[in-house]
């Protein structure tokens, strides 16, 4: 799930909570559970660019074209 389609859900999810007809318990359960797939986004996020440095620097050395 991208950080856009987080936002979009989130947006979905407060106007859910606005209405009347709607299970808090099963709101919060989904909020939890993006919140969880946003850290693992931006932890996978990080390796990468960590990965790109690493790639860049080898490069530069002469490891590899």
């Amino acid at each position: 799930m991208t950080e856009t389609n987080v936002t979009i859900f989130c947006q979905q999810l407060t106007a859910l909570v606005e209405s009347d007809a709607v299970d808090l318990e099963l709101v919060l359960d989904a909020a939890d559970i993006i919140a969880a797939q946003l850290e693992e986004i931006r932890r996978l996020e990080n390796i990468i660019a960590n990965l790109k440095a690493e790639n860049a620097t080898l490069k530069q050395y002469g490891f590899y074209e």
